[in-house]
């Protein structure tokens, strides 16, 4: 059984929903609708959560890469664009 909620957006995001709706030539209320589900099964739920707490389970996933790389990003990242240049 659908039931039905209300909500306030932002003019501009609202702008952008009708955008959209109108590209993908859907109804509004569809294309939020899909919207919402793709956001819950996804499970894009913490914003609070901080980016580190995001890819945790990635870090140290890494291999063979330097172990300093989170320090001197910048001088690897000289050394490629030099050697690339050859």
């Amino acid at each position: 059984m659908e039931r039905q909620i209300t909500i306030r957006l932002p003019g501009d995001l609202l702008d952008r929903i009708d955008l959209l709706a109108d590209e993908l030539r859907m109804p509004r209320s569809d294309l939020v609708r899909r919207a919402i589900v793709a956001y819950v099964e996804a499970g894009v739920f913490g914003a609070d959560e901080s980016p580190v707490d995001r890819v945790r389970d990635l870090i140290g996933a890494v291999r063979g890469a330097p172990t300093d790389l989170g320090r001197r990003h910048r001088e690897y990242l000289k050394e490629f664009i030099i050697d690339r240049r050859g």
